[in-house]
């Protein structure tokens, strides 16, 4: 290994202090941290690996009060082992997003003074202390309403969602879009609207009537609701493509097309063909009949059918190659068990009829 290949990992069981693993690295440029906590020695020394894109070494727990505080850092990739942030950890830096999907707590003033416009939170967050993102360029953020449960009782969560980011940015609880929150988001952003990932439903009725030019929507998003965007002016829109249901004139400004939902390839396979009338429709996959005698002058029947048999009308037995004999209480009580069935019902097997 030399210098021009560095990397860094975690060993807890490494015995060099922190002044011999720092001669270390500058022979070898392998960084070798053995503790779970990241303070700010090796944080400038991962500055010296990797410049301003920080990549934190998996097994790392808790990253240190004031590790890169004052760093010129842009942006930072954290593992899943990552799970408490201290105090200042990120204070004074250049990063603009982060992705924070695994940590479950971030401690006061952890990202204060930093040009971020994006993060994403934990389902599984339990501690947001006052000032976490204070001092920030976030203008909305989406975030849990109510805490995790936490495995230490002795400790309560400190959860304050209204005291951890600044007043002006736009808190979306549990990733639904009101009324109420959208009037803050056209606020905050005026007529040209960035809808943040994380949002999965926008209510009915929650821009009606506001002034928007443009909008760009999460691929996060399930659900948009009727009349959403009704009278903004909004003129073209691009639906994510895990949007599972737009309502009635959720878009009737626009120019494009709303898409017909609910599940718009499974509806195009059924009415494709019968619209027509010309042809049997496409079924899905789990669907074993569709009896319209418009469309199909026989039942499909499912494999495990052999014969269909019908006593009261006198007809022969209609043989289905591969197929076990359907079993109706109206037009045939005699059930067959299951089994090979070789031969054919006899039409008055026990001479009823005399």
């Amino acid at each position: 290994m030399t210098k021009s290949s560095p990397q860094a990992f975690v060993k807890y069981d490494w015995n060099l202090s922190f002044d011999e693993t720092k001669e270390f690295f500058k022979e070898t440029g392998v960084l070798v941290i053995s503790t779970s906590e990241l303070y700010g020695g090796f944080a400038n020394l991962l500055f010296e690996i990797y410049g301003s894109d920080i990549i934190i070494p998996e097994g790392i727990v808790t990253i240190g009060e004031n590790a890169f505080d004052g760093l010129p850092i842009t942006s930072i990739k954290l593992p899943n082992s990552v799970k408490y942030i201290n105090e200042f950890a990120f204070r004074n830096t250049n990063l603009t997003e982060v992705d924070l999907s695994s940590v479950t707590r971030i401690y006061e003033y952890a990202f204060t003074k930093t040009p971020i416009t994006s993060i994403k939170l934990s389902p599984n967050l339990y501690d947001l202390e006052p000032g976490a993102f204070s001092d920030t360029e976030l203008q909305s953020v989406v975030v849990s309403s109510t805490h995790a449960p936490r495995t230490n009782q002795y400790y309560p969560p400190d959860y304050c969602i209204d005291e951890a980011f600044d007043k002006n940015t736009v808190l979306i609880l549990d990733g639904i879009i009101t009324r109420d929150i959208a009037e803050q988001l056209v606020g905050r952003s005026g007529s040209n609207l960035i809808i943040p990932e994380g949002v999965v439903s926008i209510e009915e009725c929650a821009f009606e009537g506001m002034s928007i030019d443009t909008v760009i929507l999460p691929n996060s998003l399930k659900t948009i609701g009727s009349y959403a965007f009704a009278e903004t002016g909004l003129e073209n829109v691009e639906i994510p493509e895990n949007v599972i249901e737009v309502g009635s004139n959720a878009f009737p400004d626009t120019t494009n097309p709303e898409p017909a939902l609910v599940n718009p390839v499974e509806m195009d396979a059924l009415q494709a063909d019968s619209d027509q009338g010309t042809s049997e429709p496409v079924l899905p996959d789990l669907v074993t009949e569709f009896d319209d005698p418009q469309i199909v002058s026989e039942p499909v029947l499912p494999e495990p059918v052999f014969e269909f048999h019908d006593p009261l009308t006198g007809s022969e037995p209609i043989q289905i190659e591969g197929a076990r004999e359907t079993f109706d209480p109206l037009t045939n009580p005699n059930q067959i068990s299951g089994g090979t069935v070789s031969e054919f019902i006899e039409t008055d097997a026990f001479g009823i009829s005399g």
